[in-house]
């Protein structure tokens, strides 16, 4: 390699390099029936009008582990020749034949140059090339081409054989220039943050326009761009599910083994008969879910497989499987396990506590589809107790026109009347 790198070779050929197939990063191929000879065949291209043939060729000579005479050699190098007579490269064949033609005295010299000269081809090495002083070691190239420059010369002995140099009347083939274009990249930091700004901008003005009468989300607007977010403490937890559980299951616990029940005592306004019982849930139409659409909060929880403001906008295509969503799990009375999780986000009771757990609040998020069927139910729920009158008569909480307020007034309303 040393050799190679010093002499500067544009292309260079080795024989007998005792390299096995997997030694070499090249994919090798059977060379068929020749048994006298190993060869290697590739084109190298040019930026002159003719590319050309290269062929390298090794011939064993005579031994006991290869018995394989010249005769032999001379039939399968000529049959193989004879597919390079027309091909449009320029061709040059070298290797090592082991053939001693500076001999003209040997029939087998002269056999092979009168084989050479048949098929239209010349030998250029003039030179011994071995270290017995022989020429074993060829240039063939078509007697028409001239594509040696000068004649081949040997150089230097880097074993028994010796290297042979050329020049070839090949031009290399012209390099690729490669031309880079760089930009300002800060100039185009820029352009792309004016852009984002300009959205921004744009977005909060139709977000102030569009809840100019809702102070709550203005305010809630407002806090997020301005205020600094503040770091809620939490108690010690291995992870969030135990965190949203663990003491909501003992505070619940706790709670049942401090009440007493009495099932015997039941308000006289309670006493149920046969004809109250609710039955089974009846299935929506398609404008039943749209008109529960329309009065379900349009909020979109990241465990929604796509955003709510999306569901409703392909209301159309997606009402025929809401539908069947939602009348198969009423009429089977399952819910899915997936719909029973929920993002809990911690949020203060009221403003002015202090950043502890016990003053936080925990608000659930859940699925879309979720409170779609939990809302379907409760209305259904609510028709069969609002029909049947099965509400506590002073209860307010959780039932449409009635609350804290209501509750209030009628409490006043009733001291006024009596003691007024």
């Amino acid at each position: 390699m040393d050799y190679i790198r010093d002499s500067n070779v544009d292309l260079c050929a080795i024989t007998e390099t005792w390299l096995t197939p997997d030694d070499a990063a090249v994919k090798t191929v059977n060379s068929g029936e020749k048994r006298s000879f190993e060869f290697s065949e590739c084109i190298v291209t040019s930026s002159s009008s003719c590319d050309l043939q290269v062929v390298n060729i090794y011939r064993p000579p005579y031994s006991g582990e290869h018995k394989v005479t010249t005769s032999v050699f001379f039939t399968e190098f000529a049959n193989y020749i004879e597919a390079f007579l027309l091909c449009k490269e320029q061709l040059i064949i070298m290797g090592d034949f082991n053939i001693h033609i500076d001999s003209s005295e040997q029939p087998d010299a002269q056999t092979f140059l009168d084989l050479l000269d048949s098929f239209g081809l010349k030998q250029n090495v003039m030179q011994p090339t071995h270290i017995s002083g022989h020429t074993l070691d060829l240039l063939i190239t078509r007697i028409s081409e001239d594509i040696i420059k000068d004649p081949p010369v040997v150089d230097r002995f880097t074993s028994d054989h010796a290297s042979i140099l050329c020049n070839l009347q090949q031009a290399k083939q012209a390099l690729t220039i490669v031309s880079r274009t760089y930009r300002k990249i800060k100039s185009k930091g820029n352009q792309v943050m004016y852009i984002m700004n300009q959205a921004r901008r744009k977005f909060y003005a139709h977000f102030i326009e569009e809840n100019k009468a809702d102070q709550g989300q203005l305010c809630k607007a407002a806090k997020k761009l301005l205020g600094k977010k503040e770091e809620l403490s939490f108690p010690d937890h291995s992870g969030k599910v135990s965190l949203a559980n663990d003491r909501k299951i003992e505070n619940i616990r706790s709670d049942i083994n401090t009440v007493q029940f009495d099932l015997h005592v039941v308000p006289k306004d309670l006493v149920l008969n046969e004809t109250q019982t609710f039955g089974d849930f009846q299935q929506l139409t398609e404008e039943d879910v749209t008109a529960l659409v329309q009065k379900s909060g349009k909020k979109s929880c990241a465990l929604d497989p796509m955003p709510t403001g999306l569901v409703v906008k392909c209301l159309g295509t997606l009402l025929p499987v809401l539908t069947r969503i939602i009348n198969l799990s009423l009429v089977s009375g399952k819910f899915s396990e997936e719909w029973k999780e929920a993002l809990v986000v911690p949020l203060l009771k009221h403003q002015g506590l202090n950043l502890e757990f016990c003053n936080l609040h925990p608000i659930s998020n859940l699925q879309y589809v979720s409170k779609l069927i939990e809302r379907a139910v409760f209305e259904q729920m609510n028709n069969h107790m609002m029909q049947f009158g099965l509400y506590p008569v002073l209860q307010s909480a959780y039932r449409k026109g009635h609350s804290t307020e209501t509750i209030l007034l009628k409490i006043q309303n009733r001291y006024s009347s009596q003691y007024g």
